[in-house]
């Protein structure tokens, strides 16, 4: 391992702030769907890369040493969402109408109010709460509904990419589905 001193460390650091930050930026945003997550995991890349300089080898190019650490960093964030998901629902979405006193979930009933609604995909202003109520999830679960209904992939490949299990996979969709629901229909109208 190559050892820098501080000023060798921060100088390469500010070349490569000045060079990458813009293309790890679009690359986390473009992940997280969150800018304000997605400018925290940037800097968190360059601080691991920061404290990790010397195991730089110089093999390949810093852009993709960095895309690799911020993909870590990616992947971290998804686990801690989907492990923390619960707790950081809106709590409007966590009332007692999705839950029993019991904590059981409420048994899934037909809503008839959507039945009569036709192209509601066409309609600009049920665009902008549903855009809402999806923005309230957290973002393994909004991730995971996007990938499967919108891109249409595979549940392996959505447990793939969050790094879950089939058993949570199925649990984040159906709860995801169930307060998706519960908010379009407490906002919708």
């Amino acid at each position: 391992m190559k050892e820098y001193t501080l000023a060798q460390k921060q100088e390469i650091l500010q070349t490569w702030i000045s060079s990458y930050t813009a293309k790890l930026l679009h690359w986390a945003c473009a992940k997280c769907r969150d800018e304000e997550v997605a400018k925290d995991l940037v800097q968190d890349t360059f601080l691991v890369a920061f404290e990790k300089l010397a195991q730089f080898k110089g093999e390949s190019e810093p852009i993709t040493w960095l895309f690799g650490i911020l993909n870590n960093k990616i992947n971290d964030n998804f686990k801690k969402s989907a492990r923390l998901g619960v707790e950081s629902l809106n709590a409007e979405l966590l009332s007692d109408e999705i839950f029993l006193e019991s904590g059981q979930w409420h048994k899934e009933q037909t809503f008839t109010q959507w039945e009569n609604e036709k192209h509601l995909l066409d309609n600009p202003s049920f665009l902008k709460v549903y855009q809402v109520c999806l923005d309230n999830l957290p973002v393994s679960w909004r991730d995971a509904l996007l990938q499967k209904y919108i891109f249409g992939s595979k549940a392996k490949e959505i447990c793939q990419v969050l790094q879950i299990n089939d058993t949570n996979y199925w649990q984040i969709i159906h709860r995801a589905k169930l307060l998706m629901r519960n908010c379009l229909e407490k906002s919708w109208r």
